[in-house]
């Protein structure tokens, strides 16, 4: 989970999301992104909590999961 205000610009460059697509996700303006993460301004908690839910949200979604690379036939031997 990502718990820090100057965490949002790293993580939204790792997902490959401007500042207008993460404005739009979570509902809030694009200025206001730009300003948290100049660190000109401390958003609400309501506003940084939509911001850090859309985040993780996309994080978890990009993460890959076990059943997705496991191979259900196993192979071993004695």
């Amino acid at each position: 989970m990502i718990s820090d205000l100057t965490e949002i610009k790293k993580v939204r460059k790792m997902l490959g999301l401007s500042q207008q697509d993460l404005a739009i996700q979570s509902g809030v303006s694009q200025s206001l992104i730009a300003k948290i993460e100049a660190g000109r301004v401390d958003p609400t908690y309501t506003h940084a909590k939509k911001i850090f839910d859309v985040l993780t949200t996309l994080k978890e979604k990009g993460s890959l999961k076990a059943q997705e690379v496991m191979n259900s036939s196993v192979v071993s031997i004695s």
